[in-house]
């Protein structure tokens, strides 16, 4: 098969036009758009670990907040 130094010029220029960029760190969660889809997931995970273990996860993630915003 012959390709001429054209048609590789046009299959490179191709290449870099798609490149995708990649961001290096770590990624960010998406948010969640509504508060009854928040609502939602949360109802969801107190069943699946027990509403017990759910209010003692909740309980510290409350503690964190007020210890950053000194209340």
């Amino acid at each position: 098969m012959k390709l001429s130094a054209n048609y590789v010029y046009l299959i490179r220029r191709a290449a870099k036009e798609n490149r995708v960029s990649v961001r290096a760190g770590r990624s960010v969660p998406r948010p969640i758009a509504t508060s009854s889809s928040a609502e939602n997931l949360l109802k969801a995970v107190a069943a699946e670990i027990g509403l017990g273990p759910a209010i003692e996860i909740l309980s510290g993630e409350r503690a964190k907040v007020r210890a950053v915003i000194g209340g």
